[in-house]
């Protein structure tokens, strides 16, 4: 049954590409014709390819960078003694000002 669906699908493929391909060699002449229906062909044959590799390749950035985010965790949970990292301190004038309250200690610090 599989086979005969191929077969039907395959046909109407042709007819159709034969049937564009004879229109637009009236409406816009010979090589324009050659060119669309070459494009399309090879775009078809192409195409199944192209997406599943385009899908493999962003399956593996996506586990490269979930790998790679946990390894940090696990790298940067050793390198601090309070299990998570501290904001990058701004430099600026009141940087050395103890009375106003800080992100990381606190309000009431």
């Amino acid at each position: 049954m599989r086979n005969e669906r191929q077969a039907l699908a395959v046909t109407l493929g042709l007819l159709l590409l034969v049937g564009c391909t004879l229109l637009l060699r009236e409406l816009t002449g010979v090589w324009a014709a050659f060119a669309v229906s070459c494009g399309l062909t090879l775009a078809g044959y192409a195409a199944p390819g192209l997406a599943r590799e385009l899908t493999v390749r962003r399956y593996a950035r996506r586990l490269r960078r979930a790998l790679l985010g946990r390894l940090w965790a696990v790298l940067g949970s050793r390198t601090t003694t309070d299990n998570h990292r501290q904001p990058p301190q701004r430099c600026s004038t009141l940087a050395g000002r103890d009375d106003l309250p800080h992100p990381a200690r606190g309000v009431d610090q």
